[in-house]
């Protein structure tokens, strides 16, 4: 399997573990499209990971698979939960809403957005592979950090600057090399790429 099949299946579990927190949430909410709690669940997915991820890292060390554990077992807990729920509500109401003056044109012009984007974003991970300054200075460079130290006190010595930023972010790049076995400027790319998508398709 390449790296970029690997890198977009590690994506499908938090996007799976974010969707059904915030479906969950939303459930009584039947005016919430799907594709609202799909965008809204990705970040959730994403920081529920990373913080077990940091957990693993604490009691196992930064190259332990355990956080998969953890991310299996929450995922198993939020399916149990949302179908406990999903019984005790009824039907979906008709969640219609009112159209929207000069829909056509703002959805034309956000895909039309999303596409330059896209093109864009493909340029420069090509181009720019370990981002800017405070891709390279704080977030990769403490992921990398970790991954090759194996204990996560080592991204808060002395050699880092803002030492007040959280785990999250590297610890969510941390993931994703550790499925691999290696680092690779991909996860982080796919993180980036995938944030700013999820933040177009909110608009849309």
């Amino acid at each position: 399997m390449t790296d970029v099949a690997q890198s977009l299946l590690w994506l499908l579990l938090p996007c799976a573990i974010g969707y059904c927190a915030v479906d969950l949430c939303a459930l009584k909410a039947p005016s919430c499209p799907q594709s609202l709690r799909f965008c809204l669940g990705f970040g959730v997915g994403i920081g529920a990971t990373s913080c077990a991820m940091f957990v693993s890292t604490l009691f196992f060390g930064a190259r332990s698979l355990w956080f998969l554990a953890i991310d299996v077992t929450m995922l198993a807990l939020l399916l149990v939960l949302r179908s406990f729920k999903s019984n005790s509500t009824q039907g979906d109401l008709d969640g219609s809403t009112r159209p929207l003056p000069y829909r056509r044109v703002t959805l034309l012009l956000l895909f039309a957005s999303a596409e330059l984007f896209v093109i864009t974003a493909f340029v420069r991970g090509v181009t720019l592979p370990h981002g800017v300054w405070d891709a390279w200075t704080i977030w990769n460079f403490r992921a990398r950090w970790i991954f090759r130290a194996s204990e996560w006190t080592s991204a808060f010595n002395s050699l880092f600057p803002n030492t007040d930023y959280p785990l999250l972010l590297p610890s969510t790049v941390l993931q994703g090399w550790n499925l691999l076995g290696r680092e690779s400027t991909l996860i982080p790319i796919f993180i980036g790429i995938s944030f700013e998508l999820v933040a177009v398709a909110l608009l849309i």
